[in-house]
């Protein structure tokens, strides 16, 4: 049988340096920005900037508070 993907959900430098560590195919980053749909969401937003270094060039997927116009 073909194998799946893994993917590990993140929110900071070293959950995305574990997560790559253990194997993951790939990484989703959250929050780049202050999600609209999540009002009580404490944690402080990345910015695009810093989410993008923190990819480094990994196979990184970017949410929160990203829509379409």
């Amino acid at each position: 049988s073909t194998p799946g993907l893994l993917s590990v959900s993140c929110h900071d430098a070293i959950g995305l340096d574990r997560a790559f560590a253990a194997g993951a195919d790939y990484a989703w980053l959250s929050p780049v920005h202050t999600p609209g749909s999540k009002a009580k969401d404490a944690r402080r937003p990345l910015g695009i900037r810093e989410a993008l270094a923190l990819a480094a060039g990994r196979p990184v997927l970017l949410l929160g508070g990203m829509s379409l116009p």
